[in-house]
């Protein structure tokens, strides 16, 4: 008992920093009707869902598995797999598609060596198509994390993506 009240990080006890990632579960309830929160409050800590996460969420709280992997997989903010550094999220509604968001995803998986849902050998960038980002006015848009780049073009996604190497 002494080395959990000490917080030394003695694996097992509760300063253990592994059990960390999982103290939102405990203070979130155990409602099944909560499952989004908790997923949130573990996603938070590690910027992904692993399955061994989810696991010990549905025998913590009681939860089907079924249940938590088909709300982490119905809701787009659930990731799955670790992402880079930088989320970089090219919008293929439909005016971007007509202002020319087909050659900028052409481009940008030549220069980065991904495709959309993959991640760069470095770590640096993971690249995702989406259906908009809600600036169809600036079309083409290109959204790195949450800041939307807006009337885009291949020299300029290159200047913005030499900038964030």
């Amino acid at each position: 008992m002494a080395a959990a009240s000490s917080g030394k990080g003695v694996s097992g006890s509760r300063h253990s920093p592994k059990r960390a990632a999982f103290k939102p579960i405990k203070a979130r309830g155990k409602a099944p009707d909560n499952t989004i929160n908790l997923l949130l409050g573990i996603q938070e800590k590690r910027g992904w869902l692993s399955a061994k996460e989810m696991s010990r969420m549905c025998r913590e709280k009681g939860i089907p598995g079924v249940d938590v992997y088909g709300v982490a997989t119905f809701y787009s903010q659930f990731k799955l797999a670790k992402r880079g550094k930088y989320l970089v999220s090219l919008c293929r509604g439909t005016a971007c598609h007509v202002k020319g968001s087909g050659r900028l995803l052409e481009f940008i998986q030549n220069y980065l060596c991904i495709k959309p849902g993959e991640t760069t050998s470095d770590g640096r960038f993971t690249l995702q198509a989406v259906n908009c980002v809600g600036a169809c006015a600036k079309a083409p848009n290109i959204m790195v994390d949450s800041v939307v780049y807006g009337i885009m073009d291949e020299q300029k996604l290159r200047k913005l993506l030499e900038g964030l190497r």
